[in-house]
């Protein structure tokens, strides 16, 4: 007996229908095929759950569903397995509409032999991983597997958009400081490697629903959603740059490698994707301006709070150190006596 390789679930309320299938595939006893059948929509969405099918050969007629309803729901559920239509003579202009909408394939059900049934299974399992492969390509870099400018897009349009009110959304931009002298002094292989551990600091250093994205070169894009206040970014921006700066170990040798960054707020700074972007861009290099290792805001009032909170920090901590502080006591008065 062959090794199961893929659990095919049927959707087919005709027992005949369903026999027959059943039959095809018990010929060969090296099948890499096993087959679960159910004879419902909702049955189906329920096993696709608990047996994780790698293929659906999905009836669309069903009791309970009918038409490109039923293969839109399927498609809905999980997206990612292959889904081949069975049809009758009369509807094909229905599965080839499914076809166009996601389906990888269709089978008119009284011309079906064993040989072409396996053929389109095969075919459709290949061709829906090779289909997710070019999609992630199209959507992740090939180097630190974050999402490229592509995705990124997207994630943020879906940030702006998909909202019913308007919730605070910070963007970063963040330019490594000297990365071309490092890539040049060090081999493009140690600058790889860098950048793999600097896009792995940052994907640690966000919330899961956050977005860590990559545009290429030595830039990374942070999406930070639900930002309640400018105080909340400020703190996080603290965190990020800090695990940045890190000292991290390349072919044996100990680098510190810093970043500039630049804020944008949504909705105050910009209403759209593009012009949050450019404004955070801008931003950068504003930081870099002001001596790299730090992040600015774009807009000038809030670099302004930024910057006086930092000071204020900042000579709080060399007071404390050089006992700077002096108490003074307020004398209580009864003015009566």
């Amino acid at each position: 007996m062959g090794e199961v390789v893929n659990t095919v679930l049927l959707i087919e309320d005709n027992p005949g229908d369903a026999r027959l299938i059943e039959l095809m595939l018990a010929e060969d006893p090296d099948s890499p095929f096993r087959l679960s059948c159910v004879d419902r929509l909702s049955r189906g969405l329920e096993a696709l759950d608990a047996e994780k099918p790698g293929l659906v050969l999905l009836d669309l007629s069903l009791p309970d569903s009918h038409g490109l309803e039923t293969f839109d729901k399927v498609y809905a559920h999980s997206p990612t397995v292959p889904i081949i239509v069975l049809t009758g003579n009369d509807d094909q202009m229905i599965a080839l509409n499914a076809v166009k909408t996601g389906a990888q394939d269709y089978l008119i059900k009284g011309k079906l032999d064993r040989e072409l049934l396996v053929r389109a299974m095969q075919y459709s399992i290949e061709r829906k991983r090779y289909q997710e492969q070019l999609e992630h390509q199209a959507n992740y870099d090939a180097l630190t597997g974050l999402p490229n400018r592509n995705l990124l897009h997207d994630r943020l349009k879906q940030a702006v958009y998909a909202q019913r009110h308007a919730r605070a959304i910070a963007v970063v931009f963040i330019d490594l400081d000297h990365f071309k002298f490092i890539n040049d002094s060090l081999g493009h292989s140690a600058g790889d490697r860098l950048l793999q551990q600097m896009a792995d600091r940052l994907r640690d250093a966000v919330r899961d629903g956050d977005t860590v994205s990559r545009l290429g070169g030595d830039e990374f894009i942070l999406v930070l959603n639900d930002q309640q206040n400018e105080d909340i970014v400020f703190r996080a921006m603290q965190r990020i740059i800090g695990e940045v700066s890190k000292p991290v170990v390349i072919d044996g040798q100990e680098l510190t490698v810093t970043c500039s960054a630049g804020i944008s707020l949504y909705p105050q700074d910009g209403p759209d994707v593009d012009t949050l972007l450019k404004n955070a861009d801008a931003a950068m290099y504003r930081a870099k301006e002001h001596g790299r290792n730090n992040f600015q805001f774009y807009t000038a009032e809030m670099n302004k709070l930024v910057n006086e909170r930092l000071s204020l920090e900042s000579n709080l901590r060399r007071a404390l150190e050089r006992n700077e502080l002096i108490l003074h006591y307020q004398p209580k008065l009864d003015l009566k006596s």
